[in-house]
């Protein structure tokens, strides 16, 4: 679910900015100066996804056990020491593993694809429009694609 979460904010938000910068020739101007846009605008953005969303899967998952503790606690649904037994006890060792492995996927997935859709965008605001759109849903059923083939190989 996260990953879809993810998709339709970073990935729609890149293809934006980056379909912006190419509709109003601020690309071809870095060309014109002799740099690399793809060096200098999309290989930072994909390696802070492959970097940040590992991050964010583990700041999520912490907040997630945490907060599910905490609510059973406070609530009177489960004591606390039922609450980590039950996690001891159910507790598989690949499951983080698989889990960093799926973020290292989605973060890279979601920000390549939206990287593509953005910098090859054409046809002004509109093409920036269908652009972010097709980023996002590409990146959605990407996701659903690698978490099927990720899940039927590691699982």
């Amino acid at each position: 679910v996260t990953g879809f979460i993810l998709a339709g904010r970073v990935g729609a938000r890149i293809a934006a900015e980056l379909g912006t910068m190419r509709v109003t020739e601020q690309i071809d101007a870095l060309e014109a100066m002799g740099l690399n846009s793809i060096g200098y605008l999309i290989v930072p953005r994909v390696l802070a996804g492959v970097i940040m969303f590992p991050i964010l899967y583990i700041t999520a998952s912490f907040v997630g056990i945490s907060g599910g503790m905490l609510v059973g606690h406070f609530f009177g649904f489960v004591p606390a020491g039922e609450f980590l037994e039950g996690a001891r006890e159910f507790f598989q060792p690949f499951d983080p593993i698989f889990g960093m492995i799926m973020a290292f996927v989605f973060g890279f997935t979601i920000t390549a694809i939206s990287c593509y859709k953005g910098y090859y965008t054409m046809g002004g605001a509109e093409g920036v429009g269908r652009s972010t759109t097709e980023a996002a849903v590409m990146s959605c059923v990407f996701i659903l694609v690698a978490d099927l083939v990720l899940a039927a190989t590691l699982l």
